[in-house]
């Protein structure tokens, strides 16, 4: 008899362990739920209140990530036999024969060159001591995104003022280009802050939807100087060639918008991570078409 009395006791006092825990379960998942709520009040109410057919959010099948979003995961991986090379460029201008260029070939469609040490540290002292208030916020324009407009960095238009510093960097644009730059530059200062990014676009804007270029052709390069380092984020990226590149102060990234018939190449389109760590600046310039009427090279 005693024997049974304590074997119901135990029995007894298992159960209620195994109910104290099972309830102590359920009410961390209520303390979490409850968290989550507060932490977005109004998406979770609007969740409560659908219909139950709707499944929730949580529980609704993940889009696939886009080519931007693998590039900026490090996850966008270009092919490996693409046979591009690296070299001194000694040829696009007399000038390089006494000091060449180091160029690497990043991508043959689109035609994309980066150009090591292709600015100096007192000229980006010079670019990137800018005042706040002389900047304005940027946003992407052009057709690929005719609807859409985000923040993306601050800004400032140098239009060129022919001092020692502006006829430098014009000559060091024709060296790297081997194309007219004109008598004044046009260069873009652009800082990228914390978060800051630009999303997929292209530079050229289709002259056949924009008559407004008829008088200048449309964009048919674009050159683009990193003024600083990133230590994390900030990477160029142009998706559908499968090219990623890292920002590099001093280096200066070149390519080509339009193929050689003038047609947009849509290969192209490029956008900016998200900045994670530091800050980007650049500055950069485009070409137009007619401008280059007797200088532009015919690539294959």
């Amino acid at each position: 008899m005693k024997i049974e009395f304590l074997l119901k006791c135990k029995i007894v006092k298992m159960a209620t362990q195994w109910e104290l825990d099972h309830l102590l379960i359920n009410l961390l998942i209520v303390f979490l739920v409850i968290l989550s709520a507060l932490g977005n009040p109004p998406n979770y109410l609007d969740e409560l209140e659908q219909s139950p057919e709707v499944p929730l959010r949580e529980q609704r099948p993940k889009r696939s990530s886009t080519l931007m979003e693998l590039g900026c995961r490090g996850h966008l991986k270009a092919p490996s036999n693409r046979n591009l090379f690296c070299s001194y460029n000694s040829t696009t201008t007399p000038f390089l024969r006494l000091a060449p260029f180091k160029t690497e070939e990043i991508s043959l469609d689109p035609f994309i060159l980066l150009f090591h040490n292709a600015i100096y540290d007192n000229e980006i002292s010079y670019f990137t001591k800018v005042k706040r208030k002389d900047m304005r916020e940027a946003h992407t324009d052009n057709y690929t995104t005719p609807n859409e407009q985000y923040r993306i960095m601050q800004v400032k238009v140098y239009e060129g003022i022919g001092d020692k510093m502006d006829k430098t960097l014009l000559e060091r644009v024709k060296d790297i280009s081997g194309l007219s730059a004109g008598n004044k530059s046009e260069l873009a200062a652009g800082n990228y802050g914390l978060g800051s990014y630009f999303p997929e676009h292209s530079d050229y804007r289709d002259i056949k939807v924009s008559p407004e270029l008829n008088e200048t052709g449309d964009r048919l390069a674009t050159i683009l100087f990193y003024l600083s380092d990133v230590a994390q984020g900030g990477h160029t990226i142009f998706p559908l060639a499968n090219v990623t590149v890292q920002p590099k102060k001093g280096s200066a990234l070149f390519w080509f918008n339009l193929h050689n018939d003038g047609e947009p190449n849509i290969k192209s389109l490029h956008g900016v991570c998200p900045i994670i760590e530091g800050n980007r600046w650049i500055l950069t310039t485009t070409f137009f078409e007619w401008d280059q009427m007797f200088r532009k090279p015919c690539y294959k």
